[in-house]
């Protein structure tokens, strides 16, 4: 299931590089892309789920900032897109969403082990091996990154205390349903007053065009929204330690292969940096 949910998590990073190809990186083309990828995932989590939307205050106040947090995520993913390739920005994103649950996991009590510890070290590898081989980053950029790697690990760390909450929590479709619909209203909210601010977003002028903008919501919607419903259910079982190192070096691995749709360069050392984490990754499981 981990393995699968890391083919869709990749697959939607591509959906997102797409969309920022088309529509420019505007903060009003990514809140837009936001709320309608948003609601699409509603729309199926509602009908899949029969219409029923279980309600509880836990969840509720979970779903809150969890929203907020995909909001501003999708700004500055669609931000760093413009500067960096695919499978760099898969790496920066994903490495906060293993690290950021991986140390929230032993604060409260989870096991660190010796092998754990060389993960670790094998990360670091990754990380160092990926900054030397990629371009002189500004200052916006390098903010960008920071708050993608800071923003995706805090989804690991909300989604972990949500299905740690025993009866107060509801079901994996459940909290899709509350979030996504919080996501939307936000953006809605928020939309016309990007607009009266700065403006929409680059318009496009051939049907192609278009269809592929549309399609690129619809696709991340479908792949997001499937990835999220794994890893709720997976959390409920697995320590927050194991899982997303797992979900990271598989979501890396078929990243780099998917970058290869934009042309990108699969260089010596980006290979080096992906078997880093993969090793790294493994030493998580023991």
């Amino acid at each position: 299931m981990l393995v699968f949910a890391a083919v869709m998590c990749s697959l939607q990073f591509v959906f997102i590089k797409y969309f920022q190809k088309i529509r420019g990186a505007s903060v009003f083309g990514a809140v837009f892309f936001t709320a309608c990828a948003f609601a699409v995932m509603c729309f199926l989590a509602l009908c899949i789920n029969l219409f029923h939307v279980q309600f509880t205050w836990f969840s509720f106040g979970i779903a809150i900032p969890y929203a907020i947090c995909i909001i501003v995520m999708m700004v500055f993913s669609i931000k760093a897109l413009e500067y960096v390739e695919l499978s760099f920005y898969s790496m920066f994103t994903m490495l906060g969403g293993m690290l950021l649950p991986f140390f929230y996991g032993l604060c409260i009590g989870e096991k660190m082990t010796a092998m754990k510890g060389v993960g670790l070290v094998f990360i670091a590898i990754a990380m160092l091996l990926t900054v030397k081989s990629g371009k002189k980053l500004s200052l916006k950029a390098t903010l960008y990154y920071i708050a993608v790697f800071v923003l995706n690990g805090t989804f690991g760390i909300y989604t972990k205390i949500h299905q740690s909450g025993s009866m107060e929590a509801v079901g994996s479709l459940d909290f899709i349903i509350l979030y996504s619909g919080l996501v939307v209203v936000m953006s809605l909210i928020i939309l016309p007053i990007l607009y009266k601010i700065g403006g929409g977003m680059q318009a496009v002028e051939s049907g192609k065009a278009r269809f592929f903008s549309i399609a690129s919501t619809a696709g991340y919607a479908c792949l997001n929204g499937g990835a999220n419903f794994i890893l709720l259910t997976c959390a409920i079982k697995l320590d927050a330690s194991v899982q997303y190192p797992i979900l990271t070096g598989g979501c890396i691995f078929f990243s780099a292969i998917f970058g290869l749709l934009f042309g990108e360069k699969v260089t010596i050392k980006v290979v080096l940096s992906i078997l880093s984490v993969i090793l790294g990754t493994v030493m998580f499981m023991f």
